[in-house]
């Protein structure tokens, strides 16, 4: 789904957010709907070293995933300028450590670099 939230009622967006497994965004007002996002339980992520993560919940992954035992497993993907000052950068990775849901950072080499989302999902998903 390709949506753009600029124009839609904060109910939409609860709706969205509320039932989304994965959220691809650019960094931006739109990321403060993580806080409709249902809590995470799985512990920790698995993804390439150029990609910094942050897991909400501290310990070990287990090759077992929430996900199958049917908890819905919230994520939180964050497209971000490299040149981003840490005080914009850790805006969104602190809400989503607040409200257990998994993140993952990725940085552009700038601020309007494409970045490959079928690449991204591969990667991250």
């Amino acid at each position: 789904m390709n949506e753009s939230l600029e124009r839609t009622s904060i109910y939409y967006q609860y709706h969205i957010f509320h039932a989304a497994k994965v959220v691809i965004a650019q960094h931006g007002g739109a990321l403060c709907n993580t806080f409709f996002m249902q809590s995470s339980s799985k512990e920790s992520l698995q993804v390439p070293n150029n990609i910094t993560t942050s897991s909400s919940i501290s310990g070990s992954s287990s090759e077992g995933s929430n996900e199958r035992n049917g908890d819905h497993v919230a994520k939180i993907i964050e497209i971000i300028p490299k040149n981003t000052e840490e005080a914009q950068r850790s805006r969104y990775r602190n809400l989503a450590h607040f409200c257990q849901v998994q993140y993952v950072c990725i940085e552009q080499s700038s601020e309007l670099a494409e970045v490959d989302i079928g690449q991204i999902v591969q990667e991250t998903v």
